[in-house]
């Protein structure tokens, strides 16, 4: 795996982590 798809993954699997708790929360 390139070190761009890397970066890429690490993002969307933050920005879902985020999605989670928030509506877990909420």
């Amino acid at each position: 795996m390139s070190n761009a798809t890397f970066k890429l993954v690490l993002v969307w699997d933050g920005f879902i982590v985020r999605l989670f708790l928030h509506f877990s929360i909420a």
